[in-house]
């Protein structure tokens, strides 16, 4: 088969490093993740594929702050 190329990155809205902000389309899923969170849904058993138009797929997970994380990420 032919080989597909594999990026792989962790993304957050309130990054300290700015290569590590998310584009428009992983701002939807942030908000989305943050609706589903809000009605109660469990994010722990979440995950998300999009296909993008220009044939790329993302593949996105939230990654759940413990309470003690939240000194330092907020």
């Amino acid at each position: 088969g032919k080989a597909q190329e594999v990026f792989v990155k962790r993304v957050a809205i309130k990054a300290r490093n700015s290569s590590n902000l998310p584009t428009e389309l992983e701002k939807k899923l942030f908000d989305l993740f943050s609706e589903w969170k809000a009605a109660g849904r469990d994010l722990t058993k979440l995950d998300t594929v999009v296909q993008a138009e220009n044939g790329q797929v993302l593949y996105a997970k939230p990654i759940l702050l413990q309470e003690q994380c939240r000194m330092c990420y907020g």
